[in-house]
């Protein structure tokens, strides 16, 4: 029981982005945390082995991946685990995705941006030669956001999903990339069935993506921001029922800030061939009604009454899905320019326009949000910060098995449940940023979830155990 501080060093900006997953050696989950100003906005990712996560420099069980080269790029600014995209050996560990977006310039108008795969292994650190390299295009701003997302195309390995949000003066595009065979001496019939030699030049480029979304034309005042915010693609489950997972991406310089849902399935029906698309799989329309289960995606605004709100710090800023509340499917999205979270309940063959409850807090509430069962009950907490009041709030907002499902208000003062208190409450140090990127994940072992809240202000990720 207990706190700890992980800080290797000030000034770094550790703690910007954070993942959790069981990535080298035994089955535990090991902790994956950015650090992206490192060496003058090089930027380096440090890897805590499971089980052996230790305070202060990065010791035993802790290995610091630097990109190849060492240009400017902030490497570190997202990281992403969780899921294979790339097969060795017929293993079936969690691969580690880590974005550079402004290299090697470190000017986003003019960089051109990467992002590496580190395939999982059993060997107790990641192997840093035979890793994967994906360029972009300059200007684009390729790998604001890289997550690996859950398998749509029905192959048995999961896809990585890549955003560019300046594409097209603005438009915005994400880039899918289907998994494939990371054999570096694999000859597939099909080139593009593997990783290695996908390869031209020694990276694979953007243009060899799978399938390739792009945001609304005409391009919004200042830019779509289609897939920019840190987590650019959130996983929603099975939604419209066909056995493919499904997921949402979020724009958040509209006239409105929307969120929009794609059917999986459907994604990956725009193209059955390979390499790549000879164009863009879907251009998102927000003129005309769209379905999920007819049109593949389906476009979600903020609750009525909300006219305006483009902002980064809109609607759908954070957006958490494939939840369980209360025995149903639940989506949660947050929208700290309205103080509010809004959880919608029955997601089930489409995303319910209304929310089923809205939790609402003070000064950018929802500016980050994650979930987890950090009381051992079953069911999925919250853990929802306030970023710009002083010191930054965390609040945890507990589920409750009857009732309404969560608080509606988060308090300074918590309010006592009928058997425990359903909120609490955690400040960060002065000057900081605790709680920017927050994680409910057990990276230590003991079967129970740590509540890990990173502070890049400070370089320094918080556990509570």
């Amino acid at each position: 029981p207990g706190r700890l501080v992980l800080s290797p060093t000030t000034g770094i900006n550790f703690g910007i982005a954070m993942a959790a997953g069981a990535i080298v050696g035994d089955s535990k989950s090991d902790l994956i945390v950015g650090a992206s100003a490192r060496g003058t906005n090089i930027g380096s990712v440090f890897v805590y082995t499971g089980g052996t996560i230790d305070g202060g420099a990065c010791g035993a069980g802790c290995q610091e991946l630097q990109p190849p080269t060492p240009e400017p790029g902030l490497y570190g600014t997202d990281v992403s685990t969780g899921g294979n995209v790339g097969n060795v050996a017929a293993e079936t560990l969690p691969d580690l995705v880590v974005a550079q977006p402004t290299w090697p310039t470190n000017v986003t108008s003019t960089a051109q941006g990467r992002v590496f795969i580190y395939f999982g292994t059993s060997n107790s650190t990641l192997d840093t030669v035979n890793f994967i390299e994906i360029r972009g295009v300059a200007g684009e701003a390729f790998g604001s956001t890289a997550q690996i997302i859950k398998d749509i195309d029905n192959d048995g390995l999961d896809e990585l999903a890549i955003s560019a949000h300046s594409q097209g003066g603005g438009q915005g595009r994400v880039y899918i990339f289907r998994g494939r065979s990371a054999n570096p001496t694999g000859t597939p019939a099909n080139a593009n069935d593997n990783w290695y030699t996908s390869r031209s030049g020694g990276f694979v480029s953007s243009s060899a993506a799978n399938w390739i979304l792009a945001g609304p034309t005409p391009v919004a005042s200042g830019g779509n921001e289609f897939g920019r915010l840190r987590w650019g693609v959130t996983q929603l489950g099975d939604v419209d029922n066909d056995g493919r997972q499904d997921f949402a991406i979020p724009m958040s310089k509209l006239a409105r800030n929307r969120l929009v849902a794609f059917s999986g399935a459907r994604v990956a029906a725009t193209n059955t061939g390979l390499p790549n698309p000879a164009s863009t799989s879907l251009v998102v329309d927000i003129v005309a009604p769209r379905s999920l289960t007819v049109d593949g995606y389906q476009v979600l605004l903020a609750p009525s009454g909300e006219s305006t709100g483009n902002s980064v710090d809109g609607f759908a800023r954070r957006a958490i899905g494939n939840l369980t509340v209360q025995g149903s499917r639940a989506l949660v999205v947050s929208n700290p320019n309205a103080n509010a979270v809004y959880v919608y309940t029955g997601v089930t063959g489409s995303v319910p326009t209304m929310p089923t409850a809205t939790i609402v807090g003070a000064v950018t509430f929802g500016f980050n949000a994650s979930a987890g069962d950090l009381n051992a009950d079953g069911l999925s907490d919250l853990v929802v910060t306030e970023n710009s009041v002083a010191n930054a709030n965390n609040f945890v907002v507990y589920q409750r098995g009857i009732g309404a499902p969560f608080e509606t208000a988060a308090q300074i003062t918590p309010v006592p449940g009928p058997a425990k208190s359903w909120l609490s409450r955690i400040v960060g140090p002065p000057s900081g940023r605790l709680g920017r990127v927050n994680l409910i994940h057990d990276v230590d072992g003991d079967g129970r979830p740590e509540l890990i809240l990173g502070d890049e202000g400070n370089s320094q990720v918080v556990l509570w155990r």
